[in-house]
């Protein structure tokens, strides 16, 4: 199954570019894994949809529904930030800078929270 690599439901350019950073990085790793954002392309900010154009990238595909997604979370992790059905989903991975949010999982899984200045340092 595919890994959906999501931000939180306000996506700004730390959680856009992270979701696209962290899929690269699954996908080198072996797994096979796409970014998604909880808008479609024309919900984006101007600062992220100038990142995406300056550097030839793609805006991540959205997504509004979790249930029965594999997902790593990035640059969240409190459930109200989640697209719906997050407790429908496997969350296999968290990335990111803020507190410890309310997101529980049924397995172990990979959780980094750094107190740095965003989730893509």
């Amino acid at each position: 199954m595919t890994v959906c690599v999501v931000g939180h439901s306000s996506p700004d350019t730390d959680s856009v570019t992270s979701a696209i950073a962290y899929a690269a990085l699954l996908n080198a790793q072996g797994t096979d894994a796409k970014a998604c954002m909880q808008c479609d392309a024309d919900g984006l900010n101007p600062e992220s949809k100038l990142v995406l154009d300056r550097f030839g990238l793609a805006a991540p595909e959205a997504i509004a529904d979790a249930g029965g997604k594999q997902l790593a979370l990035v640059d969240f992790s409190d459930i109200a930030q989640g697209p719906a059905n997050l407790g429908d989903g496997e969350v296999v991975a968290i990335v990111d800078h803020h507190k410890i949010g309310d997101v529980t999982t049924n397995n172990p899984i990979l959780f980094r929270a750094e107190p740095v200045g965003c989730t893509g340092t």
